[in-house]
């Protein structure tokens, strides 16, 4: 795995919002990087506020489309943190959000499923390949 200048986290105005911060601010720790969290607004961004400051993040606010705005935001030493529908169709155990970047992204990508956790005392990082 390629040393990462920072991990983005990419923040929406589900309920994941929260989990996926705070696995961000894990693996940031694990793997001393900073840590950056982005919101592409759809709507008034509340849930992704609160989520970030739970956190302890600031976020930032773009106003865009989300896939192509948030491949904008990663470069090769960037790993973005993004959750997964939490409410998948079937047949697709993931959102289309989710879908979209982890197909295209060239960096690597931690796709967040409902309900998971990662705290900053975490020593260890499993990567599926």
């Amino acid at each position: 795995m390629t040393h990462a200048s920072s991990v983005l986290a990419a923040l929406d105005d589900s309920d994941a919002a929260t989990t996926v911060a705070r696995v961000a601010r894990g693996i940031a720790a694990l793997l001393h990087r900073d840590v950056q969290a982005i919101h592409v607004r759809e709507a008034n961004g509340q849930t992704a506020h609160d989520a970030a400051a739970f956190a302890g993040l600031t976020v930032k606010t773009i106003d865009g489309d989300v896939i192509p705005t948030l491949l904008d935001q990663t470069g090769d030493d960037t790993i973005i943190v993004l959750g997964s529908s939490d409410r998948p169709r079937i047949g697709e155990p993931v959102g289309h959000v989710a879908r979209e970047i982890m197909t295209r992204l060239a960096a690597p990508g931690v796709l967040v499923p409902p309900g998971a956790s990662l705290d900053e005392r975490s020593t260890t990082l499993l990567v599926p390949v």
